[in-house]
């Protein structure tokens, strides 16, 4: 006795015998069809976890962590390279704001007056200047030479002013840090 089916792989009518259906094996007409059609879930599997992949990579490119990341690297050039303009008037050599030593512009580091865990004043230029890797990191306790270089640097009280400023609480979206890494972006093309 016989029956007709439709092939899974193929989706070509086929006669299949009674005993072939008691055996489950009559989903394909073929062994090259049950190959052909095993690879191709395979390649559907791998294609669908790659898609989920690159996916999550997209939405792990645009999170918060990864923008503020970028802004930070972008905001310490853009500070480097001003305060080397500022100082040597060359992009290579910068001077240290506290000891006055010249450094190579890659060695030297971007110093917050206000800490950087403040959003507020994170990317403010008046709280950011080029510091030497000792001055910023050993001799990190000497906050007060830092608050009369900025008092001197801009006028009296905006050591102040920049404290108070820190201290506004607020949440960043990724508008807001989209728009300041633009406007980095924009600054950033006057030295490059």
């Amino acid at each position: 006795m016989t029956r007709t089916f439709k092939c899974t792989g193929c989706k070509e009518r086929y006669d299949s015998s009674i005993e072939v259906i008691k055996n489950g094996t009559s989903r394909f007409h073929s062994k090259q069809c049950r190959l052909d059609y095993a690879r191709q879930k395979v390649r559907d599997a791998r294609e669908k976890q790659a898609n989920r992949q690159k996916k999550l990579k997209q939405q792990k490119q645009n999170s918060p962590s990864k923008l503020i990341k970028l802004a930070d690297t972008l905001f310490s050039r853009y500070i480097r390279y001003r305060d080397s303009l500022k100082t040597t008037w060359t992009l290579e050599r910068c001077k240290c704001i506290t000891c006055w030593k010249v450094y190579d512009t890659k060695k030297i580091h971007n110093w917050h007056f206000a800490s950087r865990r403040f959003y507020q004043t994170r990317w403010l230029e008046k709280n950011c200047n080029a510091q030497c890797y000792m001055c910023n990191v050993w001799l990190w306790w000497e906050q007060y030479k830092h608050w009369q270089k900025i008092d001197e640097m801009y006028w009296e009280g905006t050591a102040e002013q920049i404290m108070q400023i820190a201290k506004w609480m607020q949440k960043l979206d990724k508008e807001e840090l989209q728009q300041t890494i633009e406007n980095i972006k924009i600054r950033l093309k006057e030295y490059e």
